[in-house]
């Protein structure tokens, strides 16, 4: 085009005959004019539908796009063109620019034609954020691990990006542009992981623990702000799908920053992950507080991971810290510190959302909640370490205690939660070589929690007792006898007090009689028992 454009002039001197020049070129330079007007005018109302959909800060992003200011370029100059050869027309040879002008029409002919197809492409969510993403920084990693990103030291041409970004997010929530939230999340979502890893590989380069917290507290503010207002609309808007979306996300950076050792921005992010889950029941989202459950099901595996390492804060002998190398003390910081939020934090946030779960009847999330303590006395017997396994099951102990109170007193009753694992329990102890008071104090305990629910009449407690007598009463005649003992207070209660529906005093001396029956070796104990009990 550009060829044929430069050529036409020669073409004009030899075969252009034209009478009147100057008047071809000004009524191109009204028909051009005309048609930028119309265009303009409606691209400003795209513009302007893409300002009320997202934000005005989209018109800058806009502006910025090559096409569209291509657009502006080419007929600001076909325009000035042909009215300066119109004016200056008897100074020069208009008619050498008849042909050439004529050529500039078609060419912005076939620019408009193009035109809309791009105008409406650019309207779409997906164009926005790739606008945003071509804005973004080079230097991003730099400039957000070495400053406050929301603080004065950063520009406000750095920050645009993200603004322009949060405030598209905020507005498909708003509008229900499900498909829009959930790119923009991923798009940030994505961002975060780029700079945790990256403060990662930085860390294994250099070994220098305090770079890392500095590097991941940067990061920390850099994302925070933008996750926890997307918390605060998500639950203005009351949409639990959107929600999902966020907890998911939240969950993927604290397992990342888990892997990066990022030990004090973990804790805030926790801080949200847990706020999310409080919202979740106060709103009333049963299915979304059961995917929380779920979710801190897998972060609680991926905390007790931190006890799998060379060097931990579990080891029985003294550490001798000058023997350690520095990856081996970071790992110790690292783990000593989650271990601290293990046994005080997260207990402490499991009874919390047992307890507001159990006001809003949400019988399947406690489920899933107790069913947590089952899967953590598990890891916490793998430890094989005999002084801080003592420390930690009555720790967990306690906090089951406190989620199990909570459960019944709303009348949700789910022992098989945790007394029907107790058998295998018992034996994982006796394979990690153990002590067996271990065992013992695991029996009193869970059986004290089924008890409980027998109390509220609750026979799945009562059967639940039984199976595990059954199961116990060969190789641990011991432990057989505390269900015993814990049936025949069952039985006591159940004689003394009135109104017991599901429970009657048939039901527990049919238990008692069963684990009589499978005492195959006749342990003597347990027939005295059996025979105290059902006299």
């Amino acid at each position: 085009m550009l060829a044929v454009f430069l050529f036409s002039p020669f073409y004009s001197q030899v075969y252009g005959n034209y009478a009147n020049p100057a008047s071809i070129l000004v009524t191109y330079s009204q028909l051009l004019t005309t048609i930028f007007a119309i265009t303009v005018s409606i691209t400003l109302l795209g513009i302007q539908y893409l300002a009320q959909r997202y934000t005005p800060r989209s018109i800058r992003q806009y502006f910025n796009d090559p096409f569209f200011a291509g657009f502006i370029g080419v007929y600001l100059f076909a325009i000035s063109l042909n009215l300066l050869v119109a004016s200056f027309s008897q100074f020069l040879a208009s008619s050498l620019f008849v042909f050439p002008s004529f050529l500039l029409l078609l060419f912005c002919l076939f620019y408009l034609v193009a035109y809309p197809f791009n105008v409406i492409k650019k309207l779409q969510p997906s164009e926005t954020l790739k606008r945003i993403d071509a804005s973004v920084p080079k230097n991003l990693s730099e400039i957000v691990t070495e400053n406050r990103f929301w603080s004065n030291k950063v520009s406000d041409s750095e920050k645009e990006p993200f603004i322009v970004l949060e405030q598209v997010i905020i507005q498909s929530i708003r509008n229900n542009d499900y498909i829009s939230y959930v790119k923009c999340l991923d798009y940030f979502t994505k961002i975060s992981f780029d700079l945790i890893e990256k403060a990662k590989k930085e860390h294994i380069d250099k070994e220098n623990l305090d770079l890392l917290a500095s590097r991941t507290d940067s990061i920390l503010d850099f994302i925070y702000r933008f996750f926890e207002q997307v918390k605060t609309e998500v639950f203005q808007t009351k949409n639990g799908l959107f929600v999902l979306s966020l907890l998911y996300r939240v969950e993927k950076i604290i397992i990342w920053l888990h892997s990066a050792k990022g030990i004090r921005a973990l804790r805030h992010v926790y801080d949200l992950h847990e706020a999310i889950g409080r919202e979740s029941v106060k709103a009333d989202f049963e299915s979304l507080t059961e995917e929380y459950c779920r979710s801190i099901e897998r972060l609680t595996e991926v905390e007790m991971k931190a006890t799998e390492v060379e060097v931990s804060p579990f080891e029985l002998q003294q550490i001798d810290y000058s023997k350690l190398t520095e990856a081996q003390k970071i790992e110790l910081a690292f783990n000593t510190i989650m271990y601290e939020y293990f046994e005080s934090r997260r207990l402490d946030s499991l009874v919390n959302t047992v307890k507001m779960a159990s006001e809003k009847g949400f019988k399947f999330a406690v489920n899933l909640l107790l069913s947590i303590y089952s899967d953590i006395y598990d890891k916490i017997i793998e430890l094989k370490n005999p002084r801080m396994l003592g420390f930690l099951i009555q720790r967990v102990t306690w906090s089951l205690n406190e989620a199990y109170k909570y459960a019944s007193e709303k009348n949700i009753h789910e022992s098989n939660a945790i007394l029907g694992g107790l058998s295998y329990k018992v034996e994982k102890i006796e394979k990690s070589g153990l002590l067996d008071e271990y065992s013992e104090y695991l029996a009193k305990s869970f059986c004290a929690l089924a008890l409980l629910n027998t109390e509220k009449d609750d026979y799945g407690a009562i059967m639940t007792l039984g199976i595990q007598g059954r199961v116990l009463v060969e190789k641990h005649p011991n432990l057989a006898l505390v269900v015993l003992e814990t049936l025949g207070k069952a039985l006591e209660k159940v004689s003394k007090v009135e109104g017991f529906e599901r429970v009657s005093k048939q039901n527990i001396r049919i238990e008692i009689e069963s684990i009589q029956k499978f005492n195959k070796n006749n342990h003597k104990v347990i027939k005295e028992k059996v025979d105290q009990l059902l006299k």
